[in-house]
């Protein structure tokens, strides 16, 4: 049997939707579906999926496979919420949405989202959140925080720029933060870290493999989120399967979770001082944290059973 495959990203990426894919991957194999794996796709490479007509490459990420003949579309980010996307993407997008036989999401949000947007019936559309194993290594809590850690790829979305701007607000404070990623948005901000004086506090790092991610977090005190938009938010579990304490914007898969470090951009500023400052918040916070770890689960891909 075969199952043929797209995927935009490399699978030595440290990305949420790598992770995915690796996990994918394995679940697919395991059911004996040799995989046809294909990068940076062109009409041609695509051709087997005969069922979609407009398949969009770039920023929208989806993973086409096609068992028994059933066109399954497993979605990144959808046009509507990528900000850098037009009314014509979204169009297509949900032209070629029209046409799979199953969209395969990793938030509920999404999914009634995408019902809304795109007239998409609910059972055409299933769930699959990010799934994570703890880790093993302990935190040592500081009193206070002070070592910093925000781990994603340089580019819009993950607003580093807007992180930076705003840490620059609190530079009398005692922090320094790791930064960890690639991106063609780094020499940017590493010019806008100079530019604000934040050249000592902040360090860009190159990014780092899942597995060792897994260890090094735990020696941070506290890991920031900044990110204008999260469909996997796997950087979001791997701090909170950690017990790494989380200060994050409200997105993706944290919103629907009661988790005091998930808040409004706009009091980031406010809460990031507070918990900087205050050991009561912060230790509050780590309470929370190891509270929501328990939730953390290992990837379920068995609502994909009957399609395979």
């Amino acid at each position: 049997m075969k199952a043929k495959f797209h995927s935009p990203f490399r699978l030595d990426d440290t990305t949420g939707g790598s992770i995915f894919n690796k996990a994918l991957f394995r679940w697919v194999k395991a059911r004996g579906f040799e995989i046809h794996y294909a990068q940076s796709p062109t009409p041609k490479r695509i051709e087997w999926i005969s069922s979609i007509t407009h398949f969009l490459d770039g920023p929208f990420c989806r993973y086409p496979i096609k068992p028994k003949g059933k066109t399954i579309a497993l979605m990144h980010l959808p046009a509507f919420a990528d900000p850098s996307a037009s009314q014509q993407d979204s169009a297509n997008e949900r032209g070629v949405l029209h046409d799979v036989s199953l969209i395969v999401v990793t938030h509920d949000r999404v999914k009634g989202e995408m019902e809304d947007c795109y007239s998409l019936p609910a059972d055409k559309i299933i769930t699959i959140e990010p799934g994570l194993a703890k880790s093993k290594h302990k935190n040592q809590y500081s009193p206070i925080p002070s070592r910093l850690v925000y781990v994603s790829n340089f580019n819009p979305i993950k607003n580093h720029e807007g992180l930076m701007r705003l840490l620059s607000n609190i530079s009398d404070l005692n922090w320094n933060i790791d930064c960890y990623g690639a991106g063609e948005l780094k020499p940017h901000i590493e010019e806008l870290c100079t530019s604000l004086g934040l050249e000592k506090k902040v360090n860009l790092l190159p990014p780092v493999p899942h597995k060792k991610l897994m260890t090094l977090l735990p020696t941070y005190d506290l890991a920031l989120n900044f990110s204008l938009s999260e469909t996997y938010g796997m950087y979001i579990q791997e701090c909170i399967g950690a017990g790494l304490p989380l200060l994050t914007s409200k997105v993706g898969w944290i919103q629907d979770r009661n988790y005091s470090g998930a808040i409004d951009p706009s009091f980031f500023q406010e809460q990031l001082v507070d918990t900087l400052t205050q050991t009561i918040k912060y230790q509050s916070l780590i309470r929370d944290t190891l509270a929501l770890s328990k939730m953390v689960k290992t990837w379920n891909f068995t609502p994909l059973e009957p399609w395979f």
